[in-house]
């Protein structure tokens, strides 16, 4: 029997957003169900207009694997999140609720920026949500990780 060479399964289609207001540092910083980690550079770029609701796939890894055999599987040529986006996800599950994002221990959420990898993952003990900035040439990933790509409109016409 041949073994699979995709990391990736796909579990979902999720619609964040829409970004109704300007979102800034603030906004990641001091609400209380966040830990935010992040290098200063990308807190200052954290800033977005409001906008549109993004639709996303999210993907579930079969097997470990790393950022670079992740982005090969991932179904857009532009597969790049927004810091915003994932934090109107971890709003949608406040205390650590059954939703999009896992919350299973020990899992990650993953969302690919332009220079980085930003890990959530929930923190039961602590009832947190913790955000994290990862260099993209270090990441390794597990089982059961899950992955979010935003849907390129281009491809759904």
């Amino acid at each position: 029997m041949r073994k699979s060479k995709n990391v990736l399964a796909f579990h979902e289609e999720v619609t964040v957003g829409p970004l109704v207001s300007s979102f800034t540092t603030e906004d990641l910083t001091t609400q209380p169900y966040l830990a935010v980690d992040l290098h200063p550079e990308l807190l200052e770029a954290v800033e977005a207009d409001p906008t549109e609701a993004v639709k996303f796939r999210s993907f579930e890894l079969v097997r470990g694997a790393s950022n670079l055999n992740i982005q090969k599987e991932l179904p857009a040529e532009n597969c790049e999140a927004a810091l915003w986006q994932a934090a109107l996800l971890t709003g949608n599950q406040k205390n650590g609720e059954q939703g999009s994002l896992t919350t299973e221990f020990g899992r990650a959420n993953l969302f690919f920026l332009a220079d980085c990898v930003i890990r959530v993952w929930w923190d039961g003990t602590q009832r947190v949500w913790n955000i994290r900035d990862w260099d993209p040439g270090m990441g390794y990933w597990e089982k059961g990780d899950r992955i979010f790509c935003p849907v390129d409109p281009r491809l759904l016409q």
